[in-house]
């Protein structure tokens, strides 16, 4: 009786706005994909940039560059110029919550005829669009590289395998046959959320076993709780100031390590984190795509099971020595979304366009250049113009050498 109140206080408080968005996450409870290709399993249009992985995907006789994305309860689409032009109905107002501490998206309800994986197609899929200009994940609109969103509501169909190295997608409509050696895990489903269970030793003296949710549109390897670390007043060593931006904007927080992470039998020590401040201590604890991509990973929706296929590599992480954020514009070139405080004396500030990286266009360099430039601890040359922010004027950048330097106890030993 009392569960019914509350829901019902927090829809007459919420409005419609809140009720629509929340169908959103049944909408296509109904609609089921029709496999259009004559093998089980087929390689889809994959396309890998930095940490996350996109496929192209035919929507209504459009070509659509989609991020894959299991934290996403919907699909969802961007006012790019691309979407734009399909001209797409608008049927209702919602509201899009997601990562970061500032306001939702603002978006609407729409419908497509045709959405077409290749191997797989879904008639008259309910989607949302969000308009660049209305979400605090943009600072620009050309920031906006990809058109969209492929959420639960499409990949619960399917076992999906991702494989960085070969830069391949594979979709099965059957239950993966694993590899011997493969770490098998069990999934349970909240609501459209997909968790595991993990032991985590946060410091030496310190474990705790706690379920984590499967998020491949994140990009980093953990997100962690900070509450937990202040509410059990845990010495987690070096930290470093950080940003991350989401459909609800930008969230502060700090990165370090954690001893280990136990999945099953898989055991991964010093693996890094960042720390987000939370309401709750057991609030978001996330494994991200730099996670999963170290293995070759099938996320299994038929058996309700994540599978991670060791590699010849050892686990490896990558590290920001730089103190930059940077995001790709739709030029190619970069723009900087923050500057962390170890950075603030190269003269760089948020809004800038990063022209040159050692001497190379920027357009010619990929994410994973930049994030493998970043990670190395010596001088680099950066080149840059204070850009408007609806407009690109490379008249007279200024360059400047600048040193990335080791951090002790965060990407080397003290």
């Amino acid at each position: 009786m009392k569960i019914g109140l509350l829901v019902t206080l927090v829809v007459m408080l919420s409005g419609c706005t809140f009720v629509r968005t929340v169908g959103m996450k049944w909408a296509n409870s109904d609609i089921e994909p029709i496999w259009q290709s004559q093998q089980v399993s087929t390689l889809l249009n994959a396309y890998f940039e930095g940490e996350k992985s996109y496929l192209y995907v035919d929507v209504d006789g459009h070509r659509l560059k989609l991020l894959i994305d299991t934290g996403a309860s919907f699909s969802s689409l961007f006012d790019t110029p691309k979407v734009a032009a399909m001209r797409l109905p608008r049927q209702a107002q919602l509201m899009i919550g997601g990562w970061g501490d500032e306001e939702n998206s603002l978006a609407y309800k729409t419908q497509v005829g045709v959405f077409d994986l290749g191997a797989a197609r879904f008639n008259n899929l309910i989607m949302a669009v969000i308009p660049t200009s209305t979400s605090k994940y943009y600072l620009r609109d050309d920031e906006a590289t990809f058109d969209g969103i492929i959420g639960h509501d499409v990949m619960r169909h399917f076992a999906w395998t991702f494989d960085k190295a070969k830069k391949q997608i594979v979709l099965s409509q059957r239950a993966h046959s694993p590899q011997p050696g493969a770490h098998e895990i069990s999934i349970s489903r909240s609501l459209s959320k997909l968790k595991i269970s993990a032991q985590f030793q946060l410091t030496e003296a310190h474990t705790v076993n706690m379920p984590i949710v499967i998020d491949t549109g994140s990009r980093h390897y953990l997100k962690l709780s900070a509450r937990y670390i202040e509410n059990h007043k845990l010495d987690m060593g070096r930290l470093v100031n950080a940003a991350d931006f989401g459909l609800s904007g930008k969230t502060q927080h700090q990165r370090g390590h954690i001893k280990r992470i136990q999945i099953a039998n898989l055991i991964v020590p010093n693996v890094k984190a960042n720390f987000i401040p939370t309401e709750d201590e057991d609030e978001l604890w996330i494994i991200g795509n730099a996670f999963l991509n170290q293995f070759v990973s099938t996320i299994d929706y038929h058996t309700d099971t994540l599978y991670l296929q060791p590699r010849a590599q050892a686990f490896q992480s990558r590290y920001n020595l730089s103190g930059l954020e940077l995001r790709k514009l739709r030029s190619g070139y970069f723009v900087v979304r923050a500057v962390a405080p170890r950075a603030s004396n190269i003269g760089l500030k948020v809004g800038d366009i990063i022209t040159k990286v050692n001497n190379q266009d920027t357009p010619k360099l990929t994410v994973d250049d930049w994030l493998n430039t970043s990670n190395e601890a010596k001088q680099h040359q950066l080149c840059w113009v204070q850009s408007p922010l609806k407009q690109l004027s490379l008249n007279d950048p200024q360059c400047k050498t600048v040193t990335f330097s080791d951090i002790p106890g965060f990407n080397v030993a003290l």
